[in-house]
């Protein structure tokens, strides 16, 4: 028995629907796909610069920026090879995305440098860096971390705020390496202050 006209068209217009919406559906998540490679770094599976800038200029103030950089990284291509190097790279991208906390956002920012915003960090940004630091040192990596970082001021621009995280960087290499520092303002030293506050595996 034939069907009517009626339903054989309802039925033609209901496949051509679900066949668009499916369509639709691909073509989203294509998009979605290709937004997130734009901002991702195809080695660590971390932000690339591109993200990694768009972190900083959300930067609000009370907001932290750590500079993350593998200490004597250049020693590991050296004498490793750059496949070992790119391992390591991979390690503390795996590593980086367990350890930074939910609020917080992480990228690479370029070679072995890698971007942590610590969001309102009211004074806590150092303890949750010492504890990447420490919790990278238990797992014997080849390589130590070293990192600097500063928190945003009102009135600053957050490309001040990097320049300061990046003088503390500069200072934990020349202490030595394995550490974290946090850059402090000339204006809120105290009389006989520290000119900064670092830590290390020797101090404990």
């Amino acid at each position: 028995m034939s069907l009517p006209v009626a339903v054989l068209i309802g039925e033609t217009i209901a496949r051509k629907a679900a066949a668009t919406r499916l369509a639709e559906a691909g073509q989203a998540a294509a998009l979605a796909a290709l937004s997130k490679a734009s901002v991702t770094d195809d080695l660590t599976g971390l932000g690339n610069r591109r993200r990694a800038n768009a972190l900083l200029d959300s930067l609000a103030d009370g907001d932290a920026i750590v500079i993350l950089d593998l200490d004597h990284f250049k020693s590991i291509n050296d004498t490793l090879g750059h496949h070992r190097g790119d391992q390591v790279l991979q390690e503390l991208g795996a590593f980086l995305l367990t350890e930074v906390r939910v609020a917080d956002a992480v990228a690479r920012y370029g070679g072995e440098e890698f971007v942590i915003v610590v969001r309102a960090s009211e004074g806590g940004a150092l303890e949750v860096t010492e504890r990447v630091l420490d919790r990278w040192r238990a797992m014997s990596p080849p390589v130590t971390l070293s990192a600097g970082l500063a928190v945003k001021r009102m009135g600053r621009q957050w490309t001040e705020t990097f320049a300061d995280a990046d003088v503390a960087l500069y200072e934990a290499k020349k202490a030595g390496r394995d550490r974290a520092v946090l850059f402090v303002a000339a204006e809120e030293l105290r009389p006989a202050p520290e000119a900064v506050r670092s830590t290390s595996s020797t101090e404990r």
